[in-house]
């Protein structure tokens, strides 16, 4: 799998389309459609950026691991939402180490 196709297997995953991505990353539409259709290469700072933004590491896009096919279950919660369910996680984990 390519770096092209896993940036369109990720975009749909998050239930977007191709000018809802490129708005929130601040990027032109083309220079997005570039990057998922394999017509245009990524830099490091680009790659960084949409691993950030997929919230999957950089080595996930370069096909180094491989990409997590399971929804994020926390995926849609809002950020306060969020931050309590990470930290009831956290709480869980702390509990199982004693």
């Amino acid at each position: 799998m390519s770096i092209a196709d896993r940036l369109k297997f990720l975009r749909q995953r998050k239930g977007m389309n191709k000018k809802e991505v490129a708005a929130a990353l601040g990027l032109p539409y083309t220079t997005y459609n570039n990057y998922e259709t394999g017509a245009r290469e990524t830099n490091p700072d680009i790659l960084i950026m949409l691993a950030r933004f997929y919230n999957v590491s950089a080595d996930d896009l370069l096909g180094n691991k491989k990409v997590a096919t399971e929804p994020d279950p926390l995926e849609g919660l809002t950020a306060e939402n969020r931050a309590k369910a990470l930290e009831y996680i956290a709480l869980l984990q702390m509990k199982q180490e004693q």
